[in-house]
């Protein structure tokens, strides 16, 4: 059971802990793309430079997601009267489009790299170096722990945001593993052309995440209904609590960013008085609004029923 205050103290604590994690996000990801650029650089890896590309573009979605989420944060006012939430859905879409723009940089230049590798069978190829292996090993720790972060933040806060954001560093994570394996393959191996072949793989899973939360974040911009079982669940609470309810002639819902408004018909006695009516109809609202969290606002509808 959560009440509206409770409720508003959440959000408040939600928003200050997502400000902090990506503005914390956005100098990491500028040491990263530094340390992976001066890696691939000194260390003759072209999957460490591939990899500092990456990290460039997470620089800029670092920026979109902060700001998404300080204006997303903002309390409602005369002009925004439901809140301003929708605005990190926008961000996370962006976020999300940069995200799926990188992984298919990252495909074409695996490619492009693997045709040209085998093609001269590895002539004129430098293995890399020391450099990039410890690099490689830095950059891992530090998003792993990055991803853990996100993650361990992204359940208490229910957060979308936070949610991309662990997504992003578990599979920038993933990719520097694989950048890792293949520089361990080249240097003792010689076996160049696994470099190219993993990113390809990486920056598919990565793209295909990217769709799927991008298309998550644009059902809550359109009003997509909420959970049927949700749905569901409400229905069986109203039958269980309240059998004064005839009947529930519509219930209707719709997704604000992460929070869930519901609209709701029901019948009642016609020879009901008008206060008796207004009560069980409060008291549906309250305890819809109190049992399931995500549900911020109820609006009940009475039909008068012979």
């Amino acid at each position: 059971m959560s009440t509206a205050n409770e409720k508003n103290q959440f959000y408040d604590r939600k928003f200050k802990i997502e400000g902090r994690i990506t503005f914390s996000t956005f100098f990491c990801n500028i040491l990263l793309a530094i340390g992976k650029l001066f890696g691939g650089i000194f260390g003759k890896s072209q999957a460490l430079i591939s990899d500092a590309i990456n990290s460039f573009g997470d620089i800029v979605t670092s920026v979109i997601t902060f700001v998404g989420t300080k204006l997303g944060g903002k309390k409602p006012d005369s002009d925004h009267q439901y809140g301003h939430q929708r605005i990190q859905s926008i961000s996370i879409v962006i976020f999300e489009m940069i995200v799926i723009f990188s992984g298919l940089l990252i495909i074409y230049e695996g490619i492009t790299g693997l045709i040209s590798i085998v093609g001269s069978n590895g002539e004129g190829y430098e293995a890399p170096t020391l450099v990039a292996l410890i690099i490689s090993i830095v950059v891992i720790c530090i998003k792993l722990t990055l991803f853990i972060v996100c993650k361990i933040f992204q359940k208490q806060t229910k957060s979308n945001i936070l949610k991309a954001a662990s997504y992003d560093h578990l599979f920038d994570s993933i990719g520097t593993i694989l950048s890792l394996i293949g520089i361990v393959f080249a240097i003792y191996l010689k076996i160049y052309w696994i470099d190219y072949v993993m990113s390809i793989v990486v920056a598919i899973l990565l793209i295909y995440v990217a769709i799927k939360m991008m298309i998550e974040n644009i059902n809550a911009l359109v009003d997509k209904a909420w959970d049927s079982d949700k749905i569901s669940e409400i229905k069986k609470l109203i039958k269980k609590e309240y059998p004064q309810v005839i009947s529930i002639d519509k219930l209707r819902s719709r997704v604000f960013a992460e929070r869930v408004y519901i609209d709701l018909e029901i019948g009642l006695d016609a020879n009901m008085s008008i206060k008796d009516g207004h009560d069980i109809a409060a008291s549906i609202e309250k305890k819809i609004e109190n049992t399931f969290f995500e549900v911020i606002h109820v609006n009940i509808h009475i039909n008068p029923k012979e």
